[in-house]
C-alpha cells in the first residue's frame, strides 16, 4: 500500500493519536466507497477510543460483513463486546476467530479474562494457558494466569507464574504486587516484604507498590515505617483506596489518628468500619468540650442541667467530628450518649432560641431518626417535646412561623412524618444542607415508603400465630435500619464459594452463570442488596412478613441504583406454593424466629435445586448466653416490649454492675438502636440452637455442611491449631468441642452453608 494513499495518511493519523483527524479521513475513505472493510474496521478502532462504544461496534460489525471473519476483527468486536458487558456476544466473537485461527494467541487470551470474568476458572486457566502456547513470551497472559491460580487456589503455580512475569519484565509492578499479597497471605510476611522493596526498586514512584508495602509494614507492627511508606503512596496518588485505608488503620492502632484525617475517613463513601467509629468516638471523648461537660453535668447534682452557653460547651457542639459521627445514624458509646441525652435535655428545657446549635441539631436529629429515639426521656421532656410537635403542627398551618432550630429540635425527638402539616415543610426552601437533609430523611422517605406500600406483592397468606406476632413486631420496628449499601466485591457464585472454602475447587459442582437466588426473611433490603452485590449476574426474590420492611428495602435499592431484586411479602411456611427452584437460597437469622425453625427450614430445601447450596443463620445457645441473661432480667424486672419499656430497660442495664452477665449487652451495636434492641432482648419469639443439634438437622434434611463463614481468620487458625486433622474445617463434632471450650466464637450467630447432598446420599 503506498504511504500517500487516504487510508495511509489516516492511519498515521490514527497512530499519531490525532483521533478527530484520523476519523475525518477514514470517513474520506467510505465516502468514497462505504464498503471498505479496513476503513470501517480502523474507523470502529477509533470510535471505541472515543468511548463511543456502540458506534465503534456496529463499524467493526460492518468490517466484518464487508471484508470477512477475518480474526483481528472478530478479537476486537469481542474486546468491545466484553467492555459494554455483551459477554455473549463477546464469547461468541473469541471463539469465531479461535476456529479461524486457532494458534491466535490474543484470542486465546481474550477468551480466558472473559470467561474469568463469567466465573469459569477452570476454563479460563485452559484458554490462557493455550495462548501461552502460542505466545510464550507475553507478559500480560503469563500475569492473568499467575493471577487466576492464585484465585483458584493453586498458590504454588501462582507464585511460580508471578516469579516468571518479574523475571521477565521488573517493571510489572502488578505482579510484584500479585506476588507479595500472595506470599503474605500464605504467612510469609518476611518473603512478601522483599517483594514489594525489589519491585519499588525498579519502580520507586509506584504508589500500589508503596500501599502495598506499607500495608505489609503494619500488619507486621512496624508502624512508624508503614506510617512513612503508606504516607508517601498518598503524596504521589492523594486518592489511592488501599493506601488511604491502611494509613488509616496504622494510625488508629499507633493511636495516632489526627482530626484531618478523621474527618475525611468519616465522609467515605460508604459504611463506616467500626473500627474507625470507634476511633472517632474517642477522639470526641477526649475533647475539652466534652470533658468540661461531663464535669458541668456531674455538678448540677444530676439534673441533667449545664451551661450551653460556655466556650468548652460551644467547643463540643461545634466538634467536627462529633457531627460526622451524628451523621453515621449510630453512637455505639454509653458515655457519649448519655452526654448527649443530657444535653438534648438541656437545650429543650433551658435554651429559649437555639438557632445558633442548627447544624449540631440536625446532626442530632438524623442520629436520633436513625437510632428511632431509642434515648431516654424525662416526663418534663416529654411534656416539653409534645408541647413543641403541637406548636411547629400549629405555625404550620398558617398560625405563625416555626424556626428551623425549631424544627431540628423536634426532628431530636419525634419523627416530623408524624405532624399533620408537615407536607408543608417540604414545600420551602433551605439552604442548609443539613436541614434539607432531615427533612428528606424523615417526611419525604417515610411518605414514599408508605406509597410503595400497596404494590409490594403477597405470595400466599399468614396464617401461623407466631408468624403474626413476629410480622407485627417489624411492623412496627422495620429492622435493621440502614444508611449505605455494603462494600462488596462482585464475583461469580463459583469465584465467591470457592474463596471461602477452597475445597470445592475440586468438588464436582455445576456452577450457575447467571444464579437465581432466594433471600427468605429479607427484612430491610440490606442482605438482599449484598446478595445482589456479591454474585454477578443473578437474579433475586426476596420475602418478609413485614410490609413497612419490604417497603424500605424497596426504596433503599432504588437509591442504591440496584436493579434484579423482586420483593414481596410471604411467610417461609407458604413459600412450598411457589412453583420455581433457587440455585442459591440464604436464610440468615429467621429461621430461629419461627415456632418450628426445622419446619421451616423444611420448606426452604425443598426450593433447592438439585446440587444447590443454602446459607443458614441460626442463633447459638452458648454464643448468646450474654443475651440470654439481659432478656432474663428485662423479664423479671417486668420491662414491656414498647418504646418506653425499651427505654427503661436499657437505662436498668447500663447501671448494672461492669461483671454483671446482662451488663454484657451494653457492648454490642445492637444495643443502640429500638429496633435492634428491641430484635435482641424483647424478640416475641426466638429459639437458640447447638451444633449438635444442627448436625441432626441436616441429616434429616439431606443437606451437606459446607462450612461456617466465620467472622475472623483468627477462629480459623485457632480451629486448626486444635484439629489439624480437619484442613476443611467440616467437622461438626470437632466444631461443637472448639465452641464449647471457646463460647463466644459464634456469639452474633451461626452462620454457615450447606449443600443439597440427596442424590449423592
Amino acid at each position: 500500500m503506498a504511504s500517500n494513499t487516504p487510508i495511509a495518511t489516516a492511519l498515521a493519523l490514527h497512530k499519531a493519536g490525532r483521533l478527530d483527524e484520523a476519523e475525518a479521513a477514514y470517513r474520506e475513505v467510505l465516502a468514497a466507497d462505504g464498503r471498505d472493510a479496513q476503513a470501517l474496521h480502523l474507523l470502529g478502532l477509533v470510535l471505541l477510543h472515543k468511548q463511543d462504544i456502540t458506534a465503534g461496534i456496529r463499524c467493526i460489525r460492518d468490517s466484518i460483513e464487508c471484508g470477512g471473519p477475518v480474526p483481528q476483527r472478530l478479537l476486537d468486536l469481542g474486546s468491545a463486546c466484553r467492555a459494554v458487558g455483551d459477554l455473549d456476544a463477546a464469547e461468541s466473537a473469541f471463539r469465531d476467530a479461535l476456529d479461524r485461527a486457532p494458534s491466535f494467541a490474543p484470542a486465546w487470551s481474550g477468551l480466558g479474562g472473559l470467561l474469568r470474568q463469567r466465573g469459569r476458572l477452570a476454563a479460563a486457566i485452559a484458554a490462557l494457558e493455550r495462548s501461552l502456547q502460542h505466545a510464550p513470551n507475553d507478559p500480560r497472559a503469563r500475569l492473568q494466569l499467575a493471577s487466576l491460580r492464585a484465585e483458584s487456589g493453586d498458590l504454588e503455580g501462582a507464585e511460580s507464574g508471578y516469579r516468571s512475569v518479574i523475571a521477565q519484565a521488573p517493571r510489572t509492578g502488578a505482579a510484584s504486587i500479585g506476588l507479595g499479597d500472595l506470599l503474605a497471605r500464605m504467612g510469609r510476611a518476611a518473603d512478601a516484604e522483599a517483594v514489594y522493596r525489589k519491585g519499588l526498586s525498579a519502580d520507586p514512584e509506584s504508589p500500589d507498590l508503596l500501599a502495598a508495602l506499607g500495608e505489609c509494614l503494619s500488619a507486621s507492627g512496624r508502624l512508624a515505617e508503614a506510617e512513612t511508606v503508606l504516607r508517601r503512596a498518598l503524596a504521589l496518588q492523594p486518592g489511592h483506596v488501599r493506601g488511604w485505608f491502611n494509613l488509616g488503620k496504622t494510625l488508629i492502632e499507633a493511636d495516632r489518628l489526627d482530626e484531618e484525617f478523621l474527618d475525611a475517613w468519616l465522609v467515605f463513601p460508604g459504611p463506616t468500619p467500626p473500627l474507625v467509629r470507634a476511633a472517632a468516638i474517642r477522639h470526641v471523648k477526649r475533647s475539652p468540650g466534652y470533658c468540661s461537660l461531663l464535669q458541668d453535668r456531674d455538678g448540677a447534682g444530676g439534673t441533667g442541667q449545664m451551661d450551653l452557653e460556655s466556650a468548652p460547651a460551644r467547643e463540643f457542639l461545634t466538634h467536627r467530628i462529633l457531627y460526622r459521627l451524628l451523621r453515621q445514624g449510630i453512637v455505639d458509646d454509653l458515655d457519649l450518649e448519655l452526654l448527649l441525652t443530657d444535653v438534648r435535655r438541656s437545650i429543650l428545657l433551658s435554651v429559649d432560641d437555639p438557632s445558633s446549635m442548627l447544624d449540631f441539631l440536625c446532626g442530632l436529629a438524623e442520629l436520633c431518626f436513625h437510632n428511632e429515639y431509642v434515648w431516654a426521656e424525662s416526663a418534663d421532656e416529654s411534656e416539653a417535646a409534645d408541647r413543641l410537635a403541637a406548636r411547629v403542627d400549629e405555625c404550620l398551618s398558617g398560625a405563625g412561623a416555626a424556626t428551623a432550630a425549631e424544627v431540628a429540635l423536634l426532628a431530636a425527638y419525634r419523627p416530623l412524618h408524624r405532624l399533620v402539616n408537615r407536607g408543608d415543610l417540604l414545600k420551602q426552601r433551605h439552604e442548609i444542607e443539613g436541614y434539607a437533609r432531615i427533612l428528606r430523611q424523615q417526611i419525604a422517605e417515610p411518605d414514599e415508603e408508605s406509597a410503595m406500600v400497596d404494590a409490594i406483592p403477597r405470595i400466599g397468606t399468614i396464617t401461623d400465630p407466631v408468624s403474626r406476632e413476629v410480622r407485627a413486631q417489624y411492623e412496627e420496628n422495620p429492622y435493621p435500619r440502614w444508611r449505605d449499601p455494603p462494600r462488596v466485591e462482585t464475583r461469580s457464585v463459583e469465584v465467591a464459594l470457592t474463596g471461602l472454602f477452597g475445597y470445592l475447587r475440586q468438588a464436582d459442582v455445576d456452577w450457575p452463570e447467571t444464579p437465581r437466588v432466594l433471600v427468605a426473611g429479607c427484612g430491610t433490603g440490606h442482605q438482599s442488596v449484598m446478595s445482589a452485590l456479591r454474585f454477578r449476574d443473578c437474579s433475586i426474590m426476596a420475602v418478609d412478613l413485614s410490609l413497612a420492611s419490604l417497603a424500605y428495602a424497596s426504596r433503599k435499592t432504588r437509591e442504591a441504583g440496584i436493579e434484579g431484586i423482586e420483593y414481596a411479602q410471604a411467610d417461609i411456611l407458604g413459600l412450598g406454593e411457589i412453583d420455581e427452584r433457587f440455585d442459591l437460597i440464604e436464610s440468615t437469622g429467621v429461621l430461629h424466629h419461627m415456632a418450628d425453625p426445622l419446619a421451616g427450614w423444611r420448606v426452604l430445601r425443598g426450593l433447592l435445586k438439585p446440587g444447590a447450596f443454602m446459607k443458614i443463620g441460626l442463633y447459638s445457645e452458648r454464643g448468646r448466653r450474654s443475651i440470654v441473661a439481659a432478656r432474663e432480667f428485662v423479664a423479671a424486672e417486668g420491662f414491656e416490649s414498647t418504646p418506653d419499656g425499651i427505654r427503661e430497660a436499657r437505662q436498668s442495664l447500663g447501671r448494672l454492675p461492669r461483671d454483671h452477665p446482662a451488663r454484657q449487652v451494653v457492648d454490642r451495636p445492637d444495643f443502640y438502636s429500638m429496633s435492634t434492641c428491641r430484635d435482641m432482648i424483647f424478640h416475641v419469639q426466638e429459639q437458640r440452637l447447638g451444633i449438635e443439634q444442627i448436625n441432626a438437622w441436616l441429616h434429616e434434611l439431606s443437606l451437606e455442611f459446607v462450612g461456617f463463614e466465620l467472622s475472623s481468620s483468627r477462629i480459623a487458625r485457632a480451629y486448626l491449631e486444635r484439629f489439624p486433622d480437619d484442613p476443611e474445617l467440616r467437622s461438626l463434632d470437632c466444631w461443637d468441642e472448639f465452641e464449647r471450650d471457646n463460647p463466644g466464637t459464634f456469639a452474633g450467630m451461626y452462620l454457615f452453608w450447606v449443600r443439597d447432598c440427596a442424590e449423592r446420599s
